[in-house]
Parts: C-alpha cells; sequence; structure tokens
C-alpha cells in the first residue's frame, strides 16, 4: 500500500515581545501530551465518548518584533508554507506597533487572517478604521485572553483561510481552461439585464464626469423620472444644494480614492431632487469598474430611499431634545456619545466641552467612586436607578442629579435620563 502523507498543520504567526505569551500559545495550540492527558481526564469526568474529537492542533512560530515576524512571513511564502493567521501584539517597544506590522504583513501576503491583541482600555477601533477601512481579515483579542476564545479564533481563521485559497485554485484553475464567467457564458449580458432592471435598489452606471450614463426602473421610481430624461442630468444637479456644498469635497476625495485604488466603495447618505420638486434622502453606496487594462472605466452607483427612516430618525431627535430632563448617551469607555441641550441650559458647558471629555471629569470627586460602579454594572448588563451624583457646573458648583440607566451591549452603550 501507498504511504499516506500527514496533511500539513495550519501555520500560526505569534508576534509579541513577550516570551510568556509564545509560550501560552504555544502549549493551547501545540499538539502535547500534557494537553491529551487532560482530554482523556475530561473524557473519563464527563463521560464523552472516547471517540471524541481531538482539539484542533497547529503550527506555531513566534516572532519577538514585527520586523522579524516580517520575516518569517517572507520565508514561509518562499517556502509555500504560508501562514492562516496572525496574532500581533498591539504594543511593542523598540519599532513597529501591532497596526504597522499587520500592515507590513498584508503587504507581502494581502490575504493574511489578523488578530490584534491588546487590552481594552488600550486599543482605539476608530483609528484602526482610518488605517485600513472595513474589513473582515482582522479581529481584536482582548488581554487578558480567555483560552476558549484563542482556540475559536484559531480554528476559525485558519478554516476561513484555507477557504479562501480553496476558492483563488478554483478561480484560477476555471480560467485556465477558459471558463471565466465574463468571456464564456453567452447568457451573460441577459443575465445582468435582468439583474439591473429587477433589482431592488435603484442602480445607476455614471461616467467618470458624473453623467447618467444607465439607469434602472427602481432609480426611475425613487426619484420619479422617465428613463430619458434621467440619462439627461448629472448626479450633482440632482444633489441638495446645502449637501452639495458641505459635502463636494468630501465626495471628490472619495471618487479619486475609488480612482486610485485607495478604497474599495464608499457610502454616503444625501438629499436628491425628485421629479415633483421635493428632495428625497437617499442612502448611495459606490463603487468603480474598470476596463481589462485596469483603468477606470465608469462609477456603479446603487441607491436606496431612506425617507422614512430619517423622518423617524428627526422624530426621535426632537423628541430626544426637547424633553427638559437630561437625556445622555454614553459609552462604558465613559466618553459622551450624545446629550440634549438640557445640560448646557443647567451646567453651563456647551455641548462640544461635555463630548470633548469623559464624563466622569463632571462628577463630583466624592462620587466618583460610586459612578464607575454603576458604570461597571451597566457594562455587564445590569439596569441602574435611581442613582444620585453631584454633577458639575461651569461656575464651580454642583447639581444633585437622579439618574435612570438603561445599557445595550451591543452597541457599547448606555441610555441615562436624569431629574
Amino acid at each position: 500500500m501507498p504511504r499516506l502523507t500527514p496533511k500539513p498543520l495550519p501555520r500560526v504567526l505569534v508576534i509579541d515581545d513577550n516570551p510568556a505569551i509564545h509560550h501560552d500559545f504555544q502549549k493551547l495550540l501545540t499538539p502535547s501530551t500534557e494537553f491529551e492527558h487532560l482530554d482523556v481526564l475530561t473524557r473519563e469526568i464527563f463521560g464523552e465518548a472516547a471517540g471524541s474529537s481531538p482539539r484542533a492542533v497547529y503550527d506555531v512560530v513566534c516572532a519577538h518584533s514585527g520586523r522579524q515576524g516580517l520575516r518569517f512571513l517572507e520565508e514561509a511564502l518562499t517556502a509555500d508554507r504560508p501562514f492562516s493567521v496572525a496574532f500581533v501584539d498591539l504594543r511593542m517597544p523598540g519599532g513597529w506597533d501591532g497596526v504597522d506590522t499587520i500592515e507590513h504583513l498584508w503587504a507581502v501576503q494581502p490575504d493574511l487572517q489578523a488578530v490584534i491583541c491588546s487590552p481594552c482600555c488600550d486599543f482605539n477601533w476608530s483609528s484602526v478604521l482610518l488605517r485600513f477601512g472595513n474589513t473582515d481579515q482582522l479581529l481584536l483579542l482582548k488581554k487578558p485572553f480567555d483560552l476558549t476564545e484563542v482556540s475559536q479564533l484559531a480554528l476559525a481563521l485558519t478554516r476561513k483561510s484555507e477557504l479562501t485559497r480553496e476558492a483563488h485554485r478554483w478561480r484560477a484553475d476555471r480560467d485556465s481552461r477558459g471558463q471565466h464567467p465574463y468571456r464564456q457564458p453567452s447568457e451573460f449580458p441577459s443575465l445582468w439585464q435582468s439583474a439591473f432592471d429587477n433589482a431592488a435598489c435603484g442602480i445607476a452606471i455614471v461616467d467618470l464626469s458624473g453623467q447618467f450614463l444607465q439607469v434602472n426602473p427602481e432609480l426611475c421610481r425613487i426619484l420619479g423620472y422617465q428613463p430619458t430624461e434621467l440619462l439627461h442630468f448629472c448626479a450633482r444637479s440632482l444633489t441638495h444644494p446645502e449637501d452639495l456644498a458641505s459635502r463636494t469635497a468630501a465626495l471628490d476625495t472619495y471618487r479619486q480614492q475609488l480612482i486610485d485604488g485607495m478604497i474599495c466603495s464608499y457610502e454616503v447618505e444625501i438629499r436628491c431632487l425628485h421629479q415633483q420638486g421635493h428632495y428625497v434622502w437617499t442612502q448611495q453606496n459606490v463603487t468603480l469598474a474598470r476596463d481589462e487594462s485596469g483603468s477606470p472605466r465608469h462609477f456603479i452607483l446603487q441607491c436606496q430611499n431612506i425617507s422614512q427612516r430619517k423622518k423617524a430618525e428627526e422624530e426621535r431627535d426632537r423628541f430626544f431634545n426637547q424633553s427638559l430632563n437630561l437625556n445622555l448617551i454614553a459609552g462604558f469607555d465613559h466618553r459622551i456619545r450624545k446629550l440634549n441641550p438640557s445640560f448646557e441650559r443647567l451646567f453651563g458647558f456647551s455641548q462640544q466641552e461635555f463630548l470633548d471629555h469623559p464624563l466622569i471629569d463632571f462628577v463630583h470627586p466624592a462620587d466618583r467612586d460610586a459612578t464607575l460602579v454603576e458604570i461597571h454594572k451597566l457594562a455587564h448588563g445590569g439596569q441602574s436607578s435611581a442613582f444620585e451624583c453631584r454633577v458639575l457646573c461651569r461656575d464651580g458648583s454642583y447639581r444633585w442629579v437622579l439618574w435612570n440607566s438603561t445599557p445595550y451591549l451591543d452597541d457599547g452603550v448606555f441610555y441615562a435620563v436624569g431629574a
């Protein structure tokens, strides 16, 4: 019988300046007789079947710095043994931090799955979004680690990486046999036209100067025009003057970034002129199509009517802002997200001054510990009722406020009403 070659283990790269972290990952993710012994004990204690699935194991390589990790990654690609996922510490002294490191890793291996390891208090996801944009290749692992979370991340991301590579191989094989869907199926133009005509969202093909080239029935329905009428318009000529004045520079930047390949798409909420003379709130997603040489050909605009949603938001904001109570939305990181005008009226600080400082800065020093306890309770799903604390006024005095608060864990915020 031919000898079977064992399947190579999925490869995991760990980049952290702390050797203890290396040990933890290797102990958890690499083959170990110690863990096999524990698995046996677990099955004996909890009565699991003897044939239950063993834990997943990996080929774990550890680096002490971003530059060393990049070198290991390049060597792995040269040897045709690429890594599936990299766990990267956010803070590493003497060189690249975790975000810099991931940027260098992705420049060499764009399909690498990455996990930033950081204490929650030391991490700003917004800055990462500004650096990389929205991506499904980057996750956050909070320190101290939960071992189950590490194991599941490794399992899910290595499997995702494997499936991505299989898809790339399939496409390459299909293309090599002349089966590219844009070239081979004769029915593709009719399929495209059917999807274009029957789409549930408005779609327009727009040239690089902003002129409509083709529009679908749903876009005509949203804006009230006939197709022949819309084709005489430039997209900007239908934009509300206020939106045009406030967003022209941003929209020009987005379009140029699309053309330069810096972003894949952008989304904007903007008002468009209806044929009957009123304005319709729309959410627009814009992408760029290129020709076979890679040169920009035209924009593809997808449009949805969000007027009803905007009306509901305006009614909600009107209720929020006109209330005589103190209405507050704040994060569990102690940053204020939104507050109503009653704060400025009662305490004398402007809304921007409240937004620029942690909310705890406005609490009387003697009440801060109790306030932090309440926020901690909210962050773990509890309610806070009839909590009293003193809030700073601009003249240096304090006002007693009675608060009732409710958390929304999925959004990382709590809503508070004070009187």
